[in-house]
């Protein structure tokens, strides 16, 4: 695999970001975090990118929790200057690892994460880019059920307390669900259809993830056995 051919992709994906969003915020989740070695030789690397589009220097601390830092190919704080851009990637060696990231700078800054699936030749199979999740207490998107493709989410809850997440689906007018309990500094990751039963016939379905006085950060994929990309949810506060 060629890196500075990811790279260049980041760099792209990086201006696109800056030109279309505003000045972000100090504190992000990213709650799907990924590197390493599969059973199948695949890969996974992680490319963090951060922005600073404040006038004075942002001080920013990343926290990773399931993946070590010593997988990162540079240190977690950095201070970005004024307009500056600063990107770190995980290495994509070692077992397989996963977990989720909490960015937090002293000044507000755009960031976001790109997955990358390597294939045993080195090859890439698959990139995937999303935003920083915000904090939810509810979280929405639409799915086509039955179709041979899965859903996936990865809920983070980074606070110090756990918490209780209802899962459900929405279809013909009729709803199910399953409540899952999420740790303190943990996150549940998974299929939905291993949650809550997804009816074979194809559909129109809504996917829900709802938390009664308390907040998550959730990231959405769809899977079709062969790729993956991402479903940014729509959330409330």
């Amino acid at each position: 695999m060629k890196i500075w051919k990811l790279l260049t992709v980041l760099v792209l994906l990086i201006l696109a970001v800056s030109s279309a969003f505003g000045q972000g915020a100090t504190s992000q989740v990213f709650p799907q975090l990924a590197d390493g070695v599969m059973s199948d030789g695949s890969s996974f690397m992680s490319f963090l990118s951060v922005t600073n589009l404040n006038n004075v220097t942002a001080d920013c601390t990343v926290t990773s929790v399931g993946v070590p830092a010593d997988r990162f190919s540079a240190p977690l704080t950095r201070s970005l200057p004024a307009g500056g851009t600063f990107m770190n990637a995980t290495k994509g060696q070692g077992a397989f690892a996963s977990g989720y990231a909490s960015l937090e700078c002293s000044q507000p800054v755009q960031a976001m994460l790109m997955y990358v699936l390597i294939s045993p030749q080195g090859g890439t199979l698959g990139m995937a880019t999303v935003p920083a999740a915000p904090k939810s207490s509810y979280a929405s998107f639409p799915a086509l059920t039955g179709i041979g493709l899965q859903y996936g989410v990865a809920i983070a809850n980074p606070s110090s307390s756990p918490i209780s997440v209802e899962v459900g689906i929405t279809q013909a007018g009729q709803y199910t669900s399953k409540t899952i309990t999420i740790p303190a500094s943990g996150r549940f990751v998974g299929f939905l259809d291993s949650l809550v039963n997804v009816p074979s016939a194809p559909a129109f379905s809504i996917f829900e993830m709802i938390a009664s006085g308390s907040q998550f950060n959730v990231t959405a994929l769809i899977f079709d056995g062969t790729v993956f990309s991402t479903i940014i949810p729509a959330v409330l506060p």
